[in-house]
């Protein structure tokens, strides 16, 4: 190593004073010249002035050259040391690769996992939504103020607002359709939106390819138009751009293709194909079909707040204007980023978390081993100490190393991440917004050279610092006694492996919480049985036009998927719970001798038609009364069928059955006689309350949007391909719009949770691993270094397990100094876990308790085996070593 020194630069004024006196020395010079050809002394020294001005001039110019050829002298041999120090480094780790390997690969898990996370929060939420000005955009929601749950709006309550504020732009729906691509066989379900004037004006989407709807496109009587889904685009019409202006067939009839949607669209979902929906004179009265989706765009200068007391004022006058479908109902004007992605932030943001905890974890794990390797080469550096090196060299030295292992590292963990953010894509939700087009960018790749830049300076600073603090006496006095800075050594190791475990205990809290949270929620009991069901989902609407005719086309599909062999039975049913594509309608439910006034709002309550076969497919228990029969058709008494908590709710300490009702199911109310009461289900997730609920037999509706519930023998995958074809078989022309094990569709509600889970546990679990390999290395390292007191104890007669202890109680008590810290951190950390646990407190003792136990434990089995062999010390052997 050159011990050369750059010569220190002058300063400005050292070299200003220096040109002065030379100078001024040749000012008196010509002075004196002057005044020997007999010129006054006064005016020589005018005349000498006049002359040398221009040398002061030249002194300027040559004091910025002289700064600036001096600075770049320096600078030339900073870059020319850093360089030289970089080769050493990488000479000096191809001499020990296992070291390198080891720190480089710690590292590499630390910037991989936070490079992922990283490129899912960039992509998923810190991106600007793909609409214009989304700022302006707000989602509209309807909200019943008695139960405070949040609906989707009617189209009559749209107009009203629309035309009754000011503080809009544009407004308008989406109505939740589908349609059949009929070109192909058998035909093709698409999942469709209806869109009415002004929607995409509100929102601000502009097509990829093409145009958007025109005001002549929501006109009666024009021909079809319709936009396509980026997604459709690529995967049916091979991203063929000639599709513009092309007719396809939809339910029969053709439909112009006049644009494709721009891909990811995250509002309001990804759906195949959009077509106009004008308004018609009937909208205007339908206050009660909540079920579609409304935007609005504010006007330039309102504001959010201003926007929703405009909607609040118009919402009070609807009340008093429409009691019955008004009363206790009110609107919100949500940002669309909010409602997008307000969801999933909370589970992004604890990964992001604990992606951080793991390169915290990894920094101070490779550290550790820095400074290990440190110390044992503390006499080498003290040799270049000695020799003259300055502390600044030896501190450039030593951070150069843990530059090459983060750059090492930090190339790595890019190329790891790669295959994390392909992970990713496969746990991910489906619904998570923009998920499918996640990758790593250049962003993502900046982030990742940043994070490795980081680890470099939190791993390699620290111990370089305290190495090169040292005095060249002190390192080679300490050096030949064999003990080099021993208890301050330590000491920095201890404390990195402390930080090490607190940090892994936050991780392990937070992973022990999500995963008492999830099994409490698998624990609710559903009020039905999923396993071995198969649902597939029709709709009979456009080629059985008649009740009489829908109801006969249902039977023959009943019966052809009865005749399925591994069929047990098949229950039809329109809204079946956990299903993804539920259709849930709602009715006014009038108690017979309960009179309800004008100006009173009716009960409401959820209406679903079934089979009489449906509850016991569904394994449903009956608590009173009887179930439906084949008996109950249409020509027979109206009949009905009530849930517990509808039965709590407006029969509270009465028996139901055999009361009456007016209920309205497809239609106006229809008095009808309470048969049963059947126990309630959860509808839409482990966490949804029963809702009150009654059904009505599906001979006396002639319902067309139906599912078809399948009980098999055995596992559902394997019957689901011949269920198809049966349907197929009734009617070649029929499609089955979703299909799949009711089991799947009720672990798909979960995949939220168990993504989160899954990703915080895997995060906990290399978190703990290399806690582990920092535990057993520090433990290794210390009773290698006290195999001489440790010879000396055994031979003065101490027990081998005595000898044992001490290294297993010093794990125990740094373990303890871990744990307290960590629950300290874990305390303020998992207050961000509020949104995603269920009937588990951030403070649950238990969860605490079990994740401080395993760390305790870790911290023992990391110092057993150097325990064991400290014990193993032969003292005659060590004895005469020393």
């Amino acid at each position: 190593m050159s011990t050369e020194e750059p010569r220190p630069p002058r300063s400005a004024g050292e070299i200003r004073e220096e040109l002065d006196e030379e100078i001024a020395f040749h000012l008196e010079r010509r002075v004196e010249d002057l005044v020997r050809r007999g010129v006054p002394e006064a005016a020589a020294r005018e005349e000498a002035a006049r002359q040398f001005g221009s040398l002061v001039d030249t002194r300027e110019i040559c004091l910025k050259s002289d700064l600036r050829l001096e600075r770049q002298r320096r600078r030339t041999a900073v870059t020319r040391g850093l360089w030289r120090d970089l080769r050493f480094a990488t000479r000096l780790f191809r001499r020990q690769p296992g070291f390198a390997l080891l720190a480089a690969g710690t590292i590499a898990l630390g910037v991989a996992a936070a490079t992922t996370v990283f490129s899912a929060v960039d992509h998923v939420l810190l991106r600007p939504l793909p609409y214009a000005e989304s700022d302006r955009v707000v989602v509209l929601q309807e909200r019943d103020l008695r139960s405070g749950a949040d609906t989707g709006v009617s189209v009559g309550n749209l107009l009203s607002w629309s035309g009754r504020t000011g503080s809009f732009a544009a407004m308008g729906m989406a109505e939740p359709n589908g349609v059949d691509l009929t070109s192909v066989e058998p035909p093709e379900p698409i999942q469709a939106w209806g869109i009415t004037p002004g929607f995409l004006e509100a929102l601000g989407a502009e097509p990829l390819l093409g145009r958007a709807f025109l005001e002549s496109d929501f006109r009666p009587g024009m021909s079809d138009v319709v936009l396509i889904s980026h997604r459709l685009w690529t995967q049916r019409f091979g991203s063929d751009p000639a599709i513009l202006g092309k007719d396809i067939a939809l339910d029969g009839s053709p439909a112009r293709v006049v644009g494709v949607l721009r891909p990811a669209l995250p509002y309001p979902d990804t759906k195949g194909l959009w077509f106009p929906r004008p308004f018609t004179a009937d909208d205007a009265e339908d206050r009660n079909g909540n079920y579609r989706e409304g935007i609005a765009r504010l006007r330039p200068g309102v504001t959010r707040e201003a926007a929703q007391a405009d909607l609040d004022r118009v919402a009070g006058l609807l009340a008093a204007e429409n009691p019955r479908t008004n009363q206790g109902k009110s609107v919100r004007a949500i940002p669309i980023r909010e409602h997008v992605l307000g969801t999933v932030r909370p589970g992004l943001t604890v990964l992001f978390g604990a992606a951080l905890l793991l390169l915290l974890v990894a920094c101070a794990n490779t550290a550790g081993l820095l400074f290990a390797r440190g110390v044992g080469r503390e006499r080498e550096l003290a040799v270049h100490v000695a020799l003259g090196a300055s502390r600044g060299q030896l501190l450039r030295r030593l951070i150069a190393e843990g530059l090459v292992i983060a750059a090492a590292g930090g190339a790595a963990g890019l190329l790891l991440a790669f295959a994390g953010v392909r992970a990713v894509r496969a746990l991910a939700p489906p619904e998570l917004p923009r998920i499918e087009t996640l990758a790593i960018d250049a962003r993502g790749a900046l982030f990742a050279a940043c994070v490795a830049a980081i680890a470099a300076l939190v791993s390699g600073l620290a111990p370089a610092v305290r190495l090169s603090r040292r005095s060249a006496a002190e390192s080679l006095r300490g050096a030949s006694m064999g003990a080099v800075s021993e208890r301050e050594g330590q000491a920095w190791r201890r404390r990195l492996v402390v930080a090490e475990m607190a940090a892994a205990l936050v991780l392990l809290c937070g992973a022990t919480l999500l995963g008492q949270s999830l099994a409490r929620l698998l624990s609710n009991p559903l009020g039905f049985t999923p396993a071995r069901r198969v649902s597939l989902q029709v709709f009979l609407w456009d080629r059985n036009p008649t009740p009489a005719q829908r109801l006969a086309r249902t039977e023959a599909i009943r019966q052809r998927l009865a005749a399925v062999p591994g069929v047990e039975g098949v229950g039809i049913v329109t809204a079946q719970p956990f299903h993804p594509s539920q259709i849930d309608a709602m009715g006014v439910f009038l108690v017979e001798g309960r009179p309800v006034s004008a100006t009173e709002r009716p009960p409401r309550v959820f209406t679903t038609i079934a089979s009489p076969e449906y509850f016991g497919v569904m394994e449903i228990p009956l608590r009173r009364g009887r179930s439906f029969t084949d008996a109950d058709r249409a020509e027979a008494p109206a009949v009905a069928i009530v849930n517990d908590t509808l039965a709590g709710r407006l029969f509270p300490g009465e028996d139901p059955v055999g009361k009456r009702a007016r209920i309205s199911v497809m239609g106006p109310p229809v008095e009808r006689e309470i048969v049963g009461v059947v126990g309630d289900v959860r509808p839409t997730s482990f966490d949804s309350p029963p809702r009150s609920e009654v059904y009505v037999p599906l001979a006396q509706t002639g319902n067309g949007s139906l599912t078809f519930v399948v009980k098999t023998r055995g596992r559902p995958e394997a019957v689901l391909p011949a269920l198809r074809a049966a349907v197929t078989e009734v009617d070649s022309g029929q499609s089955v719009y979703t299909a799949g094990p009711v089991e799947e569709m009720v672990r798909a509600t979960t995949r939220d949770r168990r993504f989160v889970l899954a990703l915080t546990t895997a995060t906990a679990t290399l978190a703990l691993a290399l806690t582990a390999v920092g535990v057993a290395g520090l433990f290794a390292y210390t009773t290698r270094r006290r195999r001489r007191e440790f010879g000396i104890r055994i031979a003065l007669g101490a027990r081998r397990a005595q000898v044992a202890g001490l290294v297993l109680s010093e794990a125990v008590r740094l373990g303890a100094i871990g744990v307290a810290l960590g629950l300290a951190a874990s305390l303020a950390a998992n207050r961000s876990l509020s949104a995603l646990l269920y009937e588990v407190r951030p403070t649950d003792v238990g969860a605490l308790g079990i994740a401080a136990g395993v760390l305790l434990l870790l911290a023992v089995a990391g110092a057993a085996i150097p325990a064991l062999r400290a014990a193993g010390t032969p003292p005659a052997t060590t004895l005469r070593q020393e």
